[in-house]
């Protein structure tokens, strides 16, 4: 039995309150967002971005760490919450100043910049602030670095300046011409006081030294003063030092001698203090030398040929005066083999049986050796002279040869010692040379056997625009160049020799000579060669077409002989060889 039933609903009708939550935005410092009344599981409309200064909004986030971003589509709120904003910081604009370099003067030399990871900056571009430049300076030759101006840190080296980047700037390096000293060396004249020359200027010449008895003969690049110092065109390029030249005149009468110089006639009447001279007599046949005379005083000296050295206590009115006294020269005639031996007077051939004259200068060779024999001793009279070289013998006639009647020259013979030769065929031709017309010069091939007191001539088979450099003999510079042939006497202690030669690139010369009345040959194979541009290196011949004896000039210089020969390499400082007679 039921006594009662008790029954409570509770319901919510339509007109019921939601429950509502609040959604707060903390803007972490950025602008202010008005919180929002949500309701119960409904999503959270998007209020507007916040704005910070120097700061990007990069949405709203569940946790201040900003680690899970809140999705305004789909997230739903659920109770009072705060929603937190993140931001990302806006970098700065980047600023960027313009840089400008340059050297002063710019034939001084350069100037160039990096950055410190090494990448090249042109001058007038812009580069970001804080950036550090390196500028490094380059002189040209014959310039210093004489300091920087504008706004870059010099460094120690004073090659290399830094600047950190925080302004438009300008760097400027600044290059001085080097300075050095010209001395002027007067050699026992008068003071010259020395000069600072800048780089590449050429000087003016400073007032004459004076050096009493001697004139003043110019400055000169080496103490042995051979290469003059030209005022209008040498530039100075490094400390330098001139030295000066002192002259006087020389007079001889050229009807009676000629007068050498340094292996040359000298023509002019110039010479210079401690200049070695070398006269050569030239009496009229009969005549010789009775003593030689210096400023008209009497020297010891009787020989046909006179040595001297310019010395100023000898400078007399500015002169220096030189001649010999003549006498009637004693004679008798010369003997020898002309089967074995050949005779020069000179370029004139002697034949035995010819009278010659006291202090006559004679040349014997030997000639038609047997294969293997050489020269052991020359003798005069029978008697073995004092000095002789076996390959030719220079003998003067002495007053007493001639007193015991005619002269009689010979020679005894020896074996001669081997030696065999090498050098490559395809570069070098080889002879045994005698230097004469009547014996012809014999081939020698390579592997070949030679004998002491041979002289060997070894030709160069060069290409075009080639000469000869040097010469060597195993390995060692022993042969006497003479253009681009080699010669070398062969030795008794040789064995073995190895003939080779260096190139270099050949000049050329315009060679001039009347061709109706000069033939040229070369040396050694006796090629004909004409007048016109030639390379340096050949050795030439020069004859008279008609064989007569001439006296030879060689650019206007006069060469005693009727026949003579000239490499053209010693006339390396000329760009004409002019060949001519009288």
């Amino acid at each position: 039995m039921v006594s009662g039933l008790s029954i409570f609903l509770s319901c919510k009708g339509p007109n019921s309150t939601p429950t509502l939550y609040t959604v707060t935005f903390d803007a972490r410092g950025g602008s202010a967002v008005t919180p929002l009344e949500v309701e119960h599981g409904k999503t959270v409309q998007k209020p507007d971005n916040p704005a910070k200064d120097e700061f990007t909004f990069g949405g709203w986030y569940k946790e201040r760490a900003c680690t899970t971003p809140w999705n305004f589509a789909t997230d739903t709120v659920t109770a009072d919450i705060t929603l937190f904003a993140k931001w990302t910081p806006v970098a700065p604009a980047t600023e960027l100043f313009a840089i400008t370099y340059s050297a002063n003067p710019a034939a001084g030399g350069s100037i160039s910049a990096k950055s410190t990871n090494g990448t090249s900056f042109e001058s007038g571009n812009k580069i970001e602030k804080g950036t550090v430049l390196v500028f490094t300076a380059i002189p040209n030759t014959g310039y210093d670095i004489s300091g920087w101006t504008g706004d870059a840190t010099l460094e120690p080296d004073n090659k290399t300046a830094k600047l950190t980047v925080t302004k438009n700037s300008t760097v400027t390096v600044n290059f001085t011409l080097k300075k050095y000293t010209l001395t002027f060396d007067a050699q026992g004249g008068s003071v010259v006081a020395p000069l600072e020359v800048e780089h590449g200027k050429t000087v003016t010449q400073p007032d004459n030294p004076e050096k009493t008895p001697f004139a003043f003969g110019g400055w000169y690049k080496e103490k042995e003063c051979t290469t003059p110092w030209n005022f209008a065109t040498d530039t100075v390029t490094t400390a330098t030092t001139l030295y000066a030249q002192w002259k006087t005149t020389i007079q001889f009468d050229v009807s009676k001698m000629t007068c050498w110089k340094n292996g040359r006639p000298l023509n002019g009447a110039a010479v210079y203090e401690n200049d070695r001279l070398y006269f050569e007599s030239t009496p009229p046949k009969g005549k010789t030398v009775e003593k030689w005379k210096l400023n008209d005083v009497e020297t010891n000296t009787t020989d046909a040929q006179f040595y001297y050295t310019v010395q100023a206590k000898d400078v007399q009115s500015g002169t220096i005066r030189i001649d010999y006294e003549e006498k009637t020269a004693a004679q008798t005639v010369i003997h020898f083999d002309p089967s074995k031996i050949e005779c020069e007077k000179g370029s004139t051939t002697v034949n035995t049986g010819d009278v010659v004259y006291e202090n006559d200068a004679l040349s014997f060779m030997a000639i038609n050796l047997p294969a293997g024999q050489t020269v052991k001793s020359w003798t005069v009279n029978g008697s073995e002279p004092t000095g002789a070289l076996p390959w030719i013998f220079h003998y003067t006639v002495r007053t007493d040869d001639i007193k015991s009647g005619p002269i009689t020259v010979a020679y005894t013979e020896k074996t001669a010692a081997e030696a065999t030769i090498h050098f490559d065929s395809s570069k070098i031709k080889c002879f045994r040379f005698f230097g004469s017309d009547t014996t012809p010069d014999i081939p020698i091939a390579d592997g070949g056997t030679v004998y002491e007191h041979d002289n060997l001539m070894c030709i160069a088979k060069l290409p075009a625009g080639k000469m000869v450099d040097s010469w060597t003999v195993n390995g060692t510079d022993r042969l006497m160049k003479l253009g681009n042939s080699g010669f070398y006497r062969v030795d008794k202690e040789d064995s073995d020799l190895r003939f080779d030669y260096t190139e270099k690139i050949a000049e050329r010369l315009e060679l001039k000579f009347d061709s109706s009345k000069i033939r040229c040959t070369k040396l050694y194979d006796k090629t004909p060669i004409a007048p016109g541009q030639r390379e340096k290196g050949d050795v030439l011949i020069f004859r008279t077409v008609d064989g007569s004896a001439v006296l030879w000039k060689v650019n206007g210089n006069n060469i005693p002989g009727r026949r003579s020969s000239y490499m053209q390499e010693e006339y390396g400082n000329e760009n004409v060889l002019e060949i001519s007679y009288e």
